[in-house]
């Protein structure tokens, strides 16, 4: 099935619910982070998981994997001690913080990683979000 341009498009602003863009991240040691594209009011959702976007894939799926995409998948994914939980838009680019302007709420399923992320302050536009990632997982599998 192919999908037109303007599918996709919505398709992703349904996963991620404000308007963001990826770009060098300012967390010591990422690589890419996701950055706001215009102001965010505190308690406002900024990713929601959607089935038709985002993926989950068992423990052993790391076993089919050289150990550069191993890295580079768990990089983006977060495990829960059962699955992986890759989000298939920019969500998968939100770095950790200690001190995190956006966190994860109980919405969207029993699996963390699916949980809907509400900015926990107002972010401004051009500002890195980042969450707690021990609010989705451990990132440690089995």
């Amino acid at each position: 099935m192919k999908i037109r341009l303007g599918d996709l498009r919505k398709i992703i602003r349904e996963a991620m619910t404000v308007g963001s863009r990826l770009a060098p991240s300012g967390v010591p040691g990422a690589g890419l982070g996701v950055f706001s594209t215009g102001d965010v009011g505190a308690g406002e959702e900024v990713f929601s998981w959607d089935p038709q976007v985002d993926s989950e894939y068992s423990g052993e799926y790391l076993d089919g994997l050289s150990p550069e995409e191993s890295e580079e998948f768990q990089d983006l994914a977060s495990w829960d001690g059962e699955v992986w939980s890759l989000a298939g838009d920019n969500g998968a680019y939100f770095n950790h913080s200690e001190d995190p302007n956006v966190e994860v709420v109980p919405r969207g399923g029993v699996r963390p990683a699916r949980w809907a992320r509400v900015a926990a302050r107002d972010i401004r536009p051009g500002e890195e979000m980042t969450m707690d990632y021990s609010q989705v997982g451990s990132d440690v599998p089995r």
